[in-house]
Parts: structure tokens; sequence; C-alpha cells
């Protein structure tokens, strides 16, 4: 949609016509769109860059509904200043994030070092299968994990 929804949309140049803003807020409230927020530079359009003519206006937005946005409540649209046209592109990315997921991050701890069972598990795994450095390193860490929960579970218990 291009148009604005203040007078803060715009800076520089002759007031935007307070009927079309209203009228476009009216537009806006009557079919309950919504106006998705905008992160980046806040204006999407410019002209007379470098002369006392340069004038920027928001005038590129995207528009949603209520179950739109509770469906993806963290999308945003995203201002890619620096485009050779005069209007920035505004990509959207819904960023969906689950949080039922819980996601454990893996901490090597040096007193698995004093277990001997470490280092075979290591070297067993490493020599293993994959040749590339990333799927090595994660197999290693899940199976290390695994093993490293076992160990310090039952830590006291071995202790006695």
């Amino acid at each position: 949609m291009n148009n604005v929804v203040s007078r803060w949309d715009k800076k520089s140049g002759s007031l935007y016509p307070n009927w079309l803003i209203e009228g476009f807020n009216k537009v806006l409230m009557d079919t309950s769109l919504i106006d998705m927020e905008l992160v980046g530079h806040q204006f999407t359009w410019e002209r007379g860059r470098g002369t006392k003519q340069w004038m920027e206006v928001r005038m590129d937005r995207a528009l949603t509904i209520v179950s739109w946005l509770q469906m993806f409540p963290f999308a945003k649209l995203y201002n890619l200043k620096g485009s050779p046209s005069d209007h920035s592109p505004i990509p959207m990315l819904p960023n969906i994030v689950n949080k039922n997921v819980k996601r454990r991050i893996f901490h090597f701890k040096n007193e698995w070092l004093t277990e001997p069972m470490c280092r075979s598990l290591v070297a067993g795994k490493w020599e293993n299968g994959d040749t590339d450095i990333q799927s090595k390193v994660k197999r290693y860490s899940e199976k290390l994990d695994e093993w490293g929960i076992e160990v310090t579970s039952k830590f006291s218990s071995r202790i006695l």
C-alpha cells in the first residue's frame, strides 16, 4: 500500500493533505486493517537526495488483519534501505518462533576428562562416518551430552 497515515510519515516538502490522511485512516479503521511494524529506517521512499529538495516519505507499507497477526505475532517488515530505486525494498519476515521447543546448549565439562570412557567415546565418534567438521562436532556433542547426563546423574551414587 502506498499512502501515509500521519504527518510524521513525511520529512520535508509540502504538507500531505489532512483530508487524505484522515480518509486513509478511516478506510483502515472501517476494514479493520492493521499497519505492520517497520524495522529500520522509518522512510521507504525518497526524492532529491543530495539537494535542498530532498524528501523522504513512509508510504510503502503492508496491511494485515488481527487473525493473521495472531498466527504470526512476531512478523515484521524490514526496510532494506540502500536500493538503487527511489523505493526501499521492505520484505516481510514471519519470524516464526516455536515456544514449545527448548534448545539445550551443549557445554563440555572439564570433569569429564577424568572419566576413562570419555576419550574412547569421542575417538569412536570422531573417526566414524562424516568427513566435514560440522557434522563431526554435532554428532560428538550430542553423544557426549547424553553420556554426560548419565555420568553426572549417577555421580553421587558412585562417590558412596
